[in-house]
């Protein structure tokens, strides 16, 4: 599929480039591309899912049966750690 999609956008920009993804070369690191709140609101997020099935599974309440009232909260304020 990475192919697939690959090759439908590389055919609309580039015409020396390669004939599949997996043959390109690795991009390079650019620290400024980097989203620091990006990768702490992930980080929080983790640990909220981590809580949560820990909590599933202390009491034994299956994944497939939503929470009654989750809360979503994304504010650092209600960041439990």
């Amino acid at each position: 599929m990475a192919d697939a999609i690959y090759c439908n956008l590389v055919t609309l920009q580039e015409t020396g480039a390669e004939d599949s993804v997996h043959l390109e070369p690795f991009p390079d690191y650019d620290e400024r591309q980097v989203d620091v709140q990006l990768e702490d609101a992930v980080t929080r997020m983790q640990r909220v899912i981590l809580l949560g099935r820990s909590l599933r599974n202390e009491r034994k309440v299956k994944v497939r049966i939503p929470p009654p009232n989750p809360d979503y909260s994304s504010s650092p304020a209600a960041d439990p750690g």
